[in-house]
């Protein structure tokens, strides 16, 4: 007896063909293939059959990596599970093995039914439903392997729910990501799922938080044409209480803010919030989340905290936009002139901050060529929620500006601290005018550093040039000694000299 071979579609002896049971089709022995399983519709059972390699998979419904056919699956809220695992319980809401407490759901549109190999069945299928608990009415087979988890409610009383082996990192990954008032920790070494965060802060052991760079955040927006700049925020934060809450999250603190360690931060109450990719220039959003997050603005931080904000634009590679941000440096220099000692946030050279130096400026792309952005570690540890919005708006300000053309040197950006309306509200809302006239004596003179001038080239045509120089060299008089350290050590003295016009 002969049979078509579907991937030639010529006729070969029966005894030289493979059988696919469940699309009815033959093949040759010759032919590569695999093995995958399906739900026979007749029968119900999970059966197992063969597929030639030389054909899609994918347009016949199989998961090649799986081994599965579609059939086998069914949904249930937003678990996935496989068919044949699971059967119907007779019992249903009567079966006392149920969680006490928690809704029953009855499965009436199971898309099959397996055979119970006992009677007296011990593990449930449970799902979350829109944040709610359901014990369902299908059952594991007692003879796979599986594992019991306790789930600890009011005054602590625990219960024990068993999961299949296969399924049980599904259902826990299912609680974690949806909006349920379930926790997932840990008791006394074991996985335990607690009713509600306060539970499980008043009884489980405090989880460990994402490794440094570990996680991962949302970049959705990048995918947007309609979107030119772009940021990201990373708050760093030392307060035990703050950290705590992040764990028990998960590290996870939902639309794309996720949580992680950082080794330069104390290992007992240190971390770092990192947030999703923003459109920099949408205000709103980025507000929004701020304020749903304030619990983390507002947190503890110490010196060693810094509050980075990572930049791109479309179209615009990372050494371009770091020429386009230089007149606006030494502004943020000013501004931040604290973090100019530090490690992590240090001054630099404009040739450093285009080779790399991973210093106040950093250029993303450098040994990372796919990464054309500019990371800001320049400013300090957030503080407040006031203080994060504070330096979006100072962000957005200077980019706006970048797309303009307004400003192409320092000390039009010096001048603007007063003249520009927009810019000269935001910082009032910061500094006295006193204050802000030593800052902007600071960018001048930070300025002249980047440059290399003295005041007589960059002043020339300033009506108040004594009373500008003065003020420059008492504001530079006034920085901390660790910060003029930083400054002498990495410009030399002759060089500060030049700039506020003592050489």
């Amino acid at each position: 007896m002969k049979v078509t071979n579907i991937v030639s579609g010529r006729k070969i002896e029966i005894h030289r063909a493979i059988y696919n049971s469940q699309f009815d089709f033959y093949f040759g022995v010759n032919n590569d293939w695999f093995r995958y399983k399906y739900l026979d519709s007749e029968t119900g059972s999970v059966e197992v059959t063969s597929f030639p390699e030389a054909l899609n998979p994918e347009q016949y419904g199989i998961d090649k990596s799986a081994r599965r056919h579609e059939s086998v699956y069914i949904t249930i809220g937003a678990l996935r599970t496989e068919a044949g695992v699971y059967y119907r319980h007779a019992s249903g809401q009567r079966n006392p093995l149920r969680l006490e407490g928690f809704p029953h759901l009855e499965i009436s549109d199971a898309t099959f039914e397996a055979v119970p190999t006992t009677n007296n069945p011990t593990e449930f299928l449970c799902v979350v439903i829109d944040g709610q608990l359901y014990t369902t009415d299908l059952c594991a087979y007692s003879n796979y392997r599986n594992t019991s988890f306790p789930i600890y409610g009011v005054n602590f009383a625990a219960q024990d729910i068993r999961f299949h082996d296969d399924f049980k990192s599904e259902f826990i990954n299912q609680i974690r990501q949806s909006d349920s008032e379930l926790v997932v920790g840990t008791f006394r070494g074991r996985y335990a799922i607690f009713e509600n965060e306060e539970i499980a802060r008043r009884y489980g052991e405090t989880p460990s938080l994402g490794g440094y760079h570990l996680t991962t955040r949302s970049k959705d927006v990048l995918n947007d044409e309609s979107v030119d700049w772009f940021v990201g925020f990373e708050v760093e934060k030392e307060d035990q209480e703050a950290r705590n809450r992040c764990a028990w999250a998960s590290s996870n603190l939902g639309n794309g803010w996720v949580v992680e360690t950082d080794s330069s931060l104390d290992h007992r109450t240190g971390f770092e919030v990192v947030s999703p990719v923003f459109n920099l220039l949408d205000t709103k959003t980025m507000f929004d989340e701020f304020d749903r997050l304030d619990w983390v603005m507002n947190s503890g931080y110490s010196r060693r905290c810094g509050g980075h904000i990572t930049i791109s634009r479309r179209g615009v590679s990372a050494v371009d936009l770091i020429d386009k941000l230089a007149p606006f440096i030494p502004l943020l220099f000013s501004l931040y002139e604290g973090r100019l000692s530090t490690d992590y946030g240090g001054i630099q050279s404009k040739a450093e901050m285009k080779g790399g130096s991973r210093k106040a400026i950093f250029n993303c792309n450098f040994g990372r060529p796919s990464k054309d952005a500019v990371e800001l570690r320049i400013f300090s540890a957030v503080s407040t929620l006031e203080s994060i919005k504070f330096r979006t708006k100072l962000v957005q300000w200077i980019v706006k500006h970048i797309d303009n053309g307004t400003f192409t040197s320092f000390t039009e950006v010096a001048d603007a601290m007063f003249t520009d309306k927009k810019l000269n509200k935001l910082l009032r809302s910061q500094y006295s005018a006193e204050k802000l006239a030593r800052k902007q004596a600071l960018v001048y003179v930070f300025g002249g550093c980047l440059e290399g001038q003295s005041p007589t080239e960059f002043l020339a045509n300033s009506d108040n040039y004594e009373r500008t120089l003065e003020r420059m060299k008492r504001a530079y008089a006034s920085v901390r000694n660790f910060t003029s350290r930083a400054v002498e050590s990495k410009f030399g003295s002759h060089t500060i000299r030049k700039a506020i016009g003592q050489a």
